[in-house]
């Protein structure tokens, strides 16, 4: 369970600074930077699952897909805490395509634990 919830601070504290970096750079526009934000929320599912794995010990039980999906919600509050911290909207994060993100995070970190 804490390997869960330091990756999911770790991932959304590393999230925020990209978030960050892309809004910096000019050529990018809003809407391409939404769907890399929403991939990167997608990916924090992947490290999420991954740490609850080799927390566990890759034990398989069911209630080990609870902490994931639990994670990666708290990876989501988290993204949304730290982005103002870097004067960065986290509106994003309630738009469709950051929902669509954060339903691919969820379903990655259950199998990543499934499996």
């Amino acid at each position: 369970m804490l390997a869960g919830a330091g990756a999911a601070i770790a991932g959304a504290l590393l999230l925020a600074v990209l978030v960050r970096v892309l809004v910096a750079i000019p050529g990018i526009s809003s809407g391409i930077g939404i769907f890399i934000a929403a991939a990167g929320i997608a990916a924090l599912g992947y490290g999420v699952g991954e740490a609850i794995r080799y927390g566990s010990g890759k034990k398989v039980d069911k209630r080990l897909r609870y902490v994931a999906a639990g994670s990666v919600f708290l990876a989501w509050v988290a993204t949304a805490t730290f982005l103002p911290i870097f004067n960065v909207s986290s509106g994003f994060l309630g738009s469709p395509v950051g929902i669509v993100g954060l339903i691919i995070a969820f379903y990655v970190a259950n199998n990543k634990v499934r499996i």
